[in-house]
């Protein structure tokens, strides 16, 4: 007598089986990536100058300021960085290919 089973005279059959089990990112809506900036313009030595000099004054008026917290000195810096790159710089245009 032949069974499938794992202890003899038993009801219960065995089940062999293979899952393959993929993960998926989760996509959040509301953080999305800034653009790149466009460093490749700093390569000029006039616009790498230009830019240099902007970001020397706005840092130099940042000095200036007292902030009470950390956190508060950490976003006035993250945005005045910004600020000077987006004005200067501008951002990366993507090619796409046809």
């Amino acid at each position: 007598m032949s069974e499938l089973t794992g202890e003899p005279r038993s009801d219960h059959e065995l089940i062999i089986a293979k899952l393959q089990v993929r993960i998926a990112s989760v996509r959040k809506h509301g953080n999305t990536k800034s653009p790149r900036f466009d460093t490749a313009k700093l390569k000029s030595p006039q616009a790498k100058q230009e830019f240099s000099i902007n970001l020397k004054n706005r840092f130099e008026a940042l000095a200036e300021m007292d902030d009470d917290s950390l956190q508060q000195k950490w976003a006035r810096v993250r945005d005045t960085f910004t600020s000077v790159c987006k004005e200067k710089l501008g951002h990366v245009t993507r090619t796409y290919k046809t």
